[in-house]
């Protein structure tokens, strides 16, 4: 399914503008591009690990070429993905054979793709991963051919959606949809303490179950099942009430945390509900029928809601509005099958109901105060496309009617149909209208006429989608009691907490959300620590301090977490100066952005051209001793430090690793004789085991020695 292209912004119009992206698994020969077919994935595997505030995903396929080539042909692979909002990739691999398997190096992009395609030209065995927009990707392997399918791995990070006693994740099925032939999906569900019953949000789970092992779930999902249907898996957690605090420590009295504050810490009281209105007009150009709308609109809304918030069905059958439940609702599978179930597949919304099925919709939230009601217009009309006259009737029509506008009223826009005004452009079916209700009221405006190119059977398809579960993500946060001032600080029983990401999607807290921070700390970060809640609402102001019972040890993946907002937050900055900076976090973290690349080689290949102009990056063969080297370290290999003797005259030393990226550097004094290493890079993150030189720099030499840290 297609990520939105919007940028949200509270009480104002989201805009958003047509753009193509293209999901693809070709197979070409790099010599011969006349031909170029469709790619088969088959022996599908989906691992999925809840850690703290993210899941861990890997996914493991056989990527296969049709037998219309040759046997002998030397094919390449390229596909093009997506991945869940908020995804980063951690990992790539890449099988030589069936017992050999080669684990990508993360280099910079530039000279990962030039080694890539020499290697090509050489007919080596690379595969190359690079980031190429948002949650977008593109994976190049070589060589396959019909008898010689290659096996990969992708290791990616996803955000886990918080709800209540709920945490939720899509599968990743849109990837496998690129298949000639969707394949079988082998899913494995890991549990932990934490962690408990998986199930789907919408589909049976047990119908695809097979067996457990160990606290591992294994299900199978055949290709039939999925491609049309998303699936979203959700886990019991035991977060509810609690404060969670995960914590990875490195080093003593230091390291990463991340914290989840679940709504009824801050404040028990605050609840959503949804007044849905679902207008069709079937004369115009609906992106997506009403049968694909009750399962999208289903699967979002548990997705997003808990059974505490509430909703109600409007609609217009036969020239009548109806109404699906009397009052509000809970937000439950049951409930929402209900309500979909008794809608049938051929409503149409006409200009005479059109008016007052919009009144009866919004009126229903009058019993309501703002903070708690807001309507959810899914619109397909498009009978005020380009008539301002017209819409500012309605307009005013619908305010007499309700005496103001007093909730806020959010849409999704299920029309791609659109008209063009002379002075201003195209709008697509009634966005003038949709654009008044949303800035009058503070709603937020999803106009998704976004398309992708499929290859089916060799041929490029265009596919229009809405991610409506995405969308109402951010309706959802952006409901329920706002606060007009927060502030939550967590306190270790000693030391302090810094360089912080919240993972809250609003600038104002939402108290129907969950408040999800990463950063780093120094101190005493245990149990008995506290976190003090301030908060200001337009009815009370909240002020508390909760002490945090409980505090769990978490994985190395913390700090990748931490480390991918860290670089988000770099690149919005759009400064050069960061760019360094940006390329270092990535590599050292093995956390992919747009300046680095995952590259798998061969055994016996090299990365020697990792080697440019660039001052933290050196070729060790090329330098300079003068003397000889006099320099000597001990104990070598080491474990946590090492003692390096130094020549006369030191005025610096530099450490790299095995690809010519500088992981350490420390001016010395003149009378400085030696200098103990503890195997820490400059930011005092612990390094890897693996081979490193030291460069000692004089007045007039540099001097290396090869270490090993174990």
């Amino acid at each position: 399914m297609l990520r939105i292209l919007c940028t949200t912004v509270l009480c104002i119009l989201l805009a958003t503008s047509t753009y193509a992206q293209t999901s693809s698994l070709t197979i070409s020969d790099p010599q011969r591009w006349a031909k170029s077919t469709q790619g088969i994935i088959t022996d599908a595997e989906i691992d999925i690990t809840p850690e703290g505030a993210y899941a861990k995903v890997d996914l493991t396929f056989l990527i296969n070429a049709e037998n219309t080539y040759k046997s002998t042909d030397t094919l390449e692979a390229v596909l093009n993905f997506s991945l869940p909002k908020g995804s980063y990739i951690n990992d790539s691999w890449l099988w030589l054979d069936q017992n050999t398997i080669i684990k990508a190096d993360i280099i910079e992009r530039n000279r990962a793709i030039t080694i890539y395609e020499g290697i090509v030209n050489r007919r080596r065995d690379p595969s190359l991963l690079v980031k190429t927009g948002t949650d977008r990707y593109k994976l190049n392997v070589f060589p396959l051919t019909t008898l010689y399918p290659r096996k990969v791995k992708i290791s990616y990070a996803v955000p886990l959606n918080w709800q209540g006693d709920m945490s939720k994740l899509p599968l990743p099925t849109d990837l496998f949809r690129v298949s000639k032939t969707a394949p079988t999906l082998t899913v494995k569900v890991n549990t932990n303490p934490l962690f408990r019953n998986p199930s789907f949000v919408i589909n049976d789970y047990s119908q695809h179950y097979i067996s457990t092992v160990g606290g591992q779930d294994l299900l199978q999902i055949p290709g039939t099942s999925y491609a049309q249907n998303d699936f979203t898996l959700k886990y019991n957690t035991q977060l509810a009430n609690s404060i969670s605090v995960i914590t990875y420590p490195t080093g003593n009295n230091e390291g990463y945390y991340q914290m989840i504050i679940p709504p009824s810490v801050i404040d028990k009281t605050s609840t959503r509900c949804v007044s849905l209105i679902v207008d069709y007009d079937s004369k115009t150009q609906a992106i997506h029928t009403p049968s694909e709308l009750k399962q999208k609109l289903t699967n979002a809304f548990l997705s997003n809601y808990n059974t505490t918030d509430s909703f109600n069905l409007f609609y217009v059958n036969n020239g009548q509005i109806v109404q699906a439940f009397t009052s509000w609702q809970s937000v439950s599978n049951a409930n929402l099958n209900q309500a979909f179930n008794n809608m049938p597949n051929s409503i149409a919304t006409t200009s005479n109901t059109y008016e007052s099925l919009l009144k009866t919709g919004m009126q229903f939230c009058a019993g309501k105060t703002k903070d708690e009601a807001e309507v959810l217009l899914i619109g397909t009309n498009a009978d005020y496309t380009i008539d301002q006259q017209k819409t500012n009737t309605l307009f005013s029509n619908i305010k007499t009617a309700l005496g103001s506008y007093n909730h806020k009223i959010n849409v999704i826009n299920n029309n791609r149909y659109r008209q063009y005004k002379s002075g201003s452009g195209y709008y697509y079916a009634n966005e003038i209208l949709y654009s008044k209700l949303t800035l009058a009221t503070g709603g937020l405006y999803f106009r998704n006429y976004s398309y992708k190119y499929i290859l089916v059977n060799n041929k490029y398809q265009v596919f229009y989608d809405i991610d409506f579960t995405a969308n109402i993500n951010q309706i959802s946060s952006n409901a329920g009691i706002s606060t007009s001032a927060y502030n939550i600080t967590l306190k270790p029983i000693t030391g302090f907490v810094y360089n912080e990401y919240t993972m809250f999607k609003n600038q104002k807290l939402h108290l129907s959300d969950n408040y999800i921070v990463l950063g780093k700390y120094k101190g005493n970060l245990t149990t008995g620590s506290t976190v003090d809640i301030q908060a200001v609402t337009n009815t009370k102001t909240i002020n508390k301090t909760v002490t945090i019972n409980t505090i769990t040890p978490g994985t190395k993946g913390i700090i990748q977490d931490w480390a991918n907002l860290y670089i988000q937050d770099l690149e919005s900055y759009n400064n050069a100066s960061y760019t360094q900076e940006i390329i270092d976090s990535s590599i050292n973290n093995r956390v992919l952005c747009y300046k680095t690349a995952f590259l798998a080689i061969e055994t016996g290949d090299t990365l020697k051209s990792n080697i440019d102009d660039n001052p933290d990056v050196v070729s060790v063969k090329n330098t300079t001793k003068k003397g000889g080297t006099t320099i000597k370290a001990y104990p070598n290999p080491f474990n946590n430090e090492i003692t390096i003797e130094l020549p006369a005259n030191a005025t610096q030393i530099e450490i790299y690793d095995v690809l010519g990226r500088k992981v350490f550097v420390i001016a010395l004094s003149k009378n400085d004789k030696k200098y103990v290493w503890n195997g820490r890079n400059s930011n005092g993150d612990a390094l890897s085991a693996g081979t490193y030189v030291i460069i000692v720099k004089t007045e007039d030499s540099n001097q290396t020695l090869k270490v090993l840290k174990q």
